[in-house]
């Protein structure tokens, strides 16, 4: 009888301006529909296989950033900001 070992990895983790391989599509509807703007932040996370969470910076924040704040990341970890229709991370 052989016994199997089950190794979990953690997922990886995508902060900011790494998610943007994933989010191109994304990034041209936020500019489109006037959500995101040169000059402002927006913010970028993904977990694993999930999609690209994305939040304006305003308004009331989403859970998935009070659970980044909470694990110790800083807003300034996931910020991109939009210059010109191209991104930089400050």
């Amino acid at each position: 009888m052989t016994t199997q070992l089950a190794l979990e990895l953690p997922s990886p983790r995508l902060t900011g301006a790494q998610c943007l391989p994933f989010f191109s599509d994304g990034l041209k509807r936020l500019l489109e529909r006037g959500i995101a703007k040169p000059g402002q932040p927006i913010y970028l996370l993904k977990n694993g296989d999930h999609s690209v969470c994305t939040w304006s910076g305003r308004g009331k924040r989403p859970g998935w950033v009070e659970h980044w704040l909470a694990e110790g990341g800083t807003l300034s970890d996931i910020e991109v900001v939009i210059q010109n229709h191209h991104i930089t991370r400050p």
